[in-house]
């Protein structure tokens, strides 16, 4: 017979440095095991044992299941499941029930409640909008400011009309010169980042200064104000350099990213069109709205008091009217932001899992648009809904602040727990939404079921997508900001207008939204396209080869 092994046995909850010897004799106390891992009692097996217990696939009966044993030749040893590395395990167990896409037409209706509260909702703006329309004068406020806000939105109203118009297309040649040409267009947008900067720094700050000297004293506060601004034009293009020079490792893999969303809408030009139609309504809703947001300070009484001074007292109720009109502003632009981000992940989605099969249609952009506005809306309603309610706060706080003689510490940390809340909720409802895109679930299910897989995988996100968001956000924002400087100054200089800070104001938010609208476009294919990828890595499958690849060594 084989003589056994002699080893001392170390129990599993040893402390790492543990002796292999007890300290005693090794001849007494140490405890002998056979060359198939089995304990010895006087230099036999005990087979008694061996009976007994259940043997461990591939080794020899193992009374304590050593982990020194060898394998019996010829036992079976099951094997890991193909392509799966043990070591790479999730931690939460895998939904297997969790659908990698669903067509659009196997879908159902989700979140209706907060479909149907969005139509009330507007539908009650509209009214009360048409009945101020209809009960106001234009020309009440004329005896009383030399122009008045609704004034000089008016008078600027051509201008804020070509300006938004430049500024759409504007977005739409970048958006087309970074399909056919990603690489160059990316490179210049970066080194044109600080460069814009530190030119509307100049800009501005020259002509504050004229004005100062020039124009009439009134607007010397706001001409003060655009100093500040400059300033920060200042700041913005130093800190963008730093920050792109500091991540210049990470801009070739966001041009592969870029690259490979472009493909995407290359083969579904369809996408485009339907931003086009996007941003064409959002325009019209954005002036309906301003048009009836400026009458609402026209309801109100005007008063003489002793000395002969007019003033004007707004009607009662007119700051909760506002405020109402406010978050409805802000939750109809979420829904338009978030119509074009499920319809785009329905599109990524049909295209990434079923291309190998041929099985997309001519028709597929127009069909997940239909299932956006119809089966899902409810779901992008409820997510608008969080997303309007926090910016409507964020600019309520701020516009307070800004009034407040005196910055106390509870605006400061209102502000900033507003934006961390604000933060959180677009990261996490920019993910749900996409699975709401591939698979029509709910907004809460899409929300869990994405964090899960996060979790699962050990993945926080892109490491480039901070990267990917600036130059798509700078791009956006350097385009809004012209066309806010080029109004403000307009009014300023041109009309004279002590107002001249609200059409700059106008000038700079709308085009904002409207370009950011195709701005979204690369951005929601590049984050469809990156769950697409988790949704493979989660269940071991590769549907697109070039997204492993990318994707692979751009995650945290």
């Amino acid at each position: 017979m084989t003589k056994p092994s002699r080893a001392a046995y170390i129990p599993l909850s040893a402390p790492p440095f543990a002796s292999f010897h007890s300290g005693e004799e090794d001849d007494e106390e140490s405890i002998e095991f056979s060359r198939y891992g089995s304990p010895v009692a006087g230099g036999m097996v005990v087979e008694n044992e061996l009976k007994s217990k259940p043997k461990r696939p591939g080794l020899g009966g193992s009374f304590l299941s050593s982990p020194y044993a060898e394998p019996v030749p010829g036992a079976e040893i099951p094997q890991p499941p193909s392509g799966l590395n043990p070591l790479f395990e999730k931690l939460l167990p895998v939904d297997e029930d969790v659908p990698l896409y669903i067509d659009v037409g196997n879908r159902g209706y989700r979140d209706i409640p907060f479909a149907v509260l969005y139509s009330i909702a507007l539908i009650t703006m509209l009214i009360t909008g048409i009945v101020v329309l209809f009960t106001t004068k234009n020309a009440r406020l004329d005896s009383i400011f030399p122009r008045p806000i609704y004034t000089t939105i008016r008078d600027s109203a051509g201008l804020l009309t070509a300006i938004t118009g430049v500024a759409v297309l504007v977005g739409a040649a970048w958006l087309s010169l970074l399909r056919s040409f990603v690489r160059p267009v990316v490179v210049i947008t970066i080194l044109a980042i600080p460069v814009t900067c530190l030119g509307f720094f100049a800009a501005t700050l020259t002509n504050s200064i004229l004005g100062k000297a020039h124009d009439a004293p009134y607007l010397g506060v706001q001409y003060d104000g655009m100093i500040v601004l400059a300033t920060s034009f200042l700041m913005g293009g130093i800190a963008s350099a730093t920050f792109l020079f500091n991540r210049r490792q990470e801009i070739e893999q966001t041009i592969h990213i870029l690259q490979l969303s472009c493909d995407i809408l290359r083969t579904n030009p369809g996408i485009f069109v339907v931003s086009v139609l996007l941003t064409a309504t959002y325009m019209l809703f954005a002036v309906a709205w301003m048009f009836l947001f400026s009458h609402l300070f026209l309801r109100g009484l005007k008063e003489t008091d002793p000395s002969g001074v007019v003033r004007w007292h707004m009607a009662n109720g007119t700051g909760w009217v506002a405020g109402f009109f406010t978050l409805m502003y802000f939750w109809t632009s979420a829904i338009f932001k978030n119509v074009e981000k499920v319809t785009i992940a329905g599109v990524v989605g049909e295209w990434y899992f079923q291309r190998p099969e041929g099985a997309l249609s001519t028709d597929r952009t127009l069909k997940n648009f239909k299932a956006a506005i119809t089966k899902s809306f409810g779901s992008i309603a409820f997510a608008s809904l969080i997303l309007g309610i926090i910016q409507t706060m964020q600019f309520i706080t701020r516009l307070a602040r800004g009034r407040s003689s005196n910055n106390s510490a509870i605006h400061a940390f209102l502000t900033s727990c507003l934006d961390c809340w604000g933060q959180l909720a677009d990261n996490v409802s920019s993910y749900a939404l996409v699975y709401v895109g591939l698979s029509g679930d709910s907004f809460c299910v899409s929300s869990y079921r994405t964090t899960r897989i996060f979790r699962r995988n050990l993945i926080l996100g892109l490491v480039t997508s901070t990267v990917t968001r600036l130059i798509l956000l700078m791009g956006t924002a350097t385009i809004a900001l012209g066309c806010g400087v080029v109004t403000f100054f307009f009014a300023s200089r041109g009309l004279g207008s002590p107002f001249a800070y609200v059409v700059g104001g106008v000038g700079t938010v709308i085009p904002f939204y409207v370009v950011q609208v195709l701005g979204h476009v690369v951005q929601n294919t590049v984050d469809a396209t990156f769950i697409c990828y988790l949704l493979d890595l989660d269940m071991n499958t590769c549907h697109c080869e070039n997204a492993h690849r990318i994707f692979g060594s751009s995650v945290s």
